[in-house]
């Protein structure tokens, strides 16, 4: 193996083993420390990364008081990352599992606008 490639090779297993660990120590936040981190996150503009906050934050807490709020924020951030037809799902997900919730209404708003720009 030639100097170059092992090299990357190093490069990419310290990567993968670095992610490993930090998502190890994510793994244990409680629920607000996803959800303020998600928010700040977006705040930020990094929807991506609020995306992965709160869904690990849906996947730790799946019946916790942010998770519903992190389904319909979900949406939001990707929405703004412009996936569309991710947040599309995401909100006809949130209405199906959350049909009386008061958030619904900014649901169906949320889906409008999303089509609207589409």
């Amino acid at each position: 193996m030639r100097p170059l490639s092992r090299l990357c090779l190093a490069v990419a297993v310290a990567s993968l083993a670095a992610c490993g660990r930090d998502h190890h120590k994510v793994r244990h936040w409680p629920a607000q420390r996803f959800y303020t981190h998600a928010v700040s996150a977006l705040k930020a503009g990094n929807y991506h990364h609020a995306v992965t906050l709160l869904e690990e934050l849906e996947a730790s807490y799946p019946y916790g008081r942010y998770a519903s709020q992190a389904e319909i924020v979900v949406a939001y951030a990707y929405y703004k990352s412009g996936e569309s037809d991710a947040a599309i799902t995401a909100i006809k997900r949130f209405i199906r599992l959350h049909p009386t919730d008061p958030r619904v209404a900014y649901a169906y708003y949320l889906e409008g606008l999303v089509n609207f720009n589409k």
